[in-house]
């Protein structure tokens, strides 16, 4: 099994499962960083959230690209 392909070797529903949580841990991540801006009030992080949204986007895309959203 290469680095590449490691996860495409998982059975289908295990594979998905793997999916969701990885969907699931960008969007609590995303809402985190949102929450700490709350927090913070925007000073120290915000060009952090504004990555952290373009990299939810640009994953989103992919996995869409491969039909698993």
């Amino acid at each position: 099994m290469t680095k590449q392909n490691c996860r495409t070797d998982l059975p289908a529903l295990e594979f998905e499962i793997w999916n969701l949580r990885f969907i699931w841990n960008l969007e609590f991540g995303i809402w985190n960083l949102r929450y700490q801006l709350v927090l913070t009030e925007g000073e120290p992080q915000a060009h952090l959230a504004q990555a952290a949204e373009a990299e939810a986007e640009r994953l989103r895309a992919i996995l869409s690209e491969q039909g698993i959203v």
